[in-house]
């Protein structure tokens, strides 16, 4: 027997009835309505998608500097580029369990 390298050109295909086996493409869940106003709707997302036109999150350059979170972040990443930052919480700052041992007496009834 030789060996035959598999290309769709040598594929065969039968022909049972209307549906030819081989060419066949299956179509899996509901049909889709293309005129549905989702439809429309995600064909303009990937029509703007790929001019770049999708405007998603924050917008850039509406962040107020004066605000206090703003100057939060600049004043630890000035301390960062020092080399001045502290990470974590500062030694001392929790408070530790008090641990005492207590003797019981044992009393035994009877």
């Amino acid at each position: 027997m030789e060996n035959v390298i598999f290309t769709p050109s040598n594929k065969l295909v039968e022909q049972v009835g209307n549906v030819e086996f081989g060419k066949v493409k299956r179509s899996t869940g509901r049909p889709i309505n293309v005129e549905s106003k989702r439809q429309r709707r995600i064909a303009e997302l990937n029509e703007k998608r790929v001019n770049g036109e999708v405007k998603r999150g924050r917008p850039v350059g509406t962040v107020n500097p004066e605000s206090k979170r703003q100057q939060r972040i600049n004043e630890l990443n000035e301390k960062r580029a020092a080399g001045t930052l502290k990470v974590g919480r500062p030694k001392g700052s929790g408070v530790k369990a008090k641990t005492e041992t207590v003797e019981v007496e044992v009393v035994t009834v009877g």
